[in-house]
């Protein structure tokens, strides 16, 4: 809607937008309770080394310090925050693409009798990781198809300010 200047009123959040925040909201949650929970990390001292139990330890701090900024980029509609989220989903999908090369490893972690069950396992496991990286490219997808509700929030604040 257009007012007497030609500067358009503060338009609706687009409900993926909310829907994208929410989603946020829950993946801190779930890392906090990841760094939380130290038997996940001694598990992931016998089965890695100390050293990328650490790596990883930091690396979940690291996104959950990502994802809490977003979330307030993305009330406050900071210009460039979908790039940022961006950014940090296609660090996820790389997490996900080397987490494919330790699946030798949760075969340590599951006593399996058969060898139909271990493959039952790693296919399960790659769909899985498949299905993620499929998820978040729609949310990639999503945050670049709706990047002008943040481009256009922030060229009318500008405007009004002058």
């Amino acid at each position: 809607m257009k007012t007497k200047n030609n500067i358009k009123k503060k338009e609706k959040t687009p409900i993926s937008i909310v829907l994208i925040i929410i989603w946020m909201g829950y993946m801190a949650f779930r890392v906090l309770s990841k760094l939380i929970n130290l038997k996940r990390f001694e598990l992931n001292s016998q089965l890695l080394g100390e050293s990328m139990a650490r790596f990883n330890y930091i690396m979940d701090a690291i996104i959950l310090v990502a994802f809490i900024i977003l979330i307030v980029f993305f009330i406050l509609r900071k210009r460039n925050s979908w790039k940022y989220f961006i950014y940090l989903i296609a660090i996820l999908i790389i997490g996900h693409i080397i987490g494919l090369f330790y699946i030798d490893k949760l075969k340590i972690l599951l006593p399996l009798d058969s060898p139909e069950a271990e493959n039952f396992v790693v296919t399960f496991t790659y769909i899985i990781t498949f299905l993620l990286i499929l998820f978040h490219s729609f949310l990639i997808y999503i945050v670049y198809k709706k990047r002008n509700y943040f481009l256009n929030y922030n060229a009318n604040s500008n405007q009004q300010r002058k």
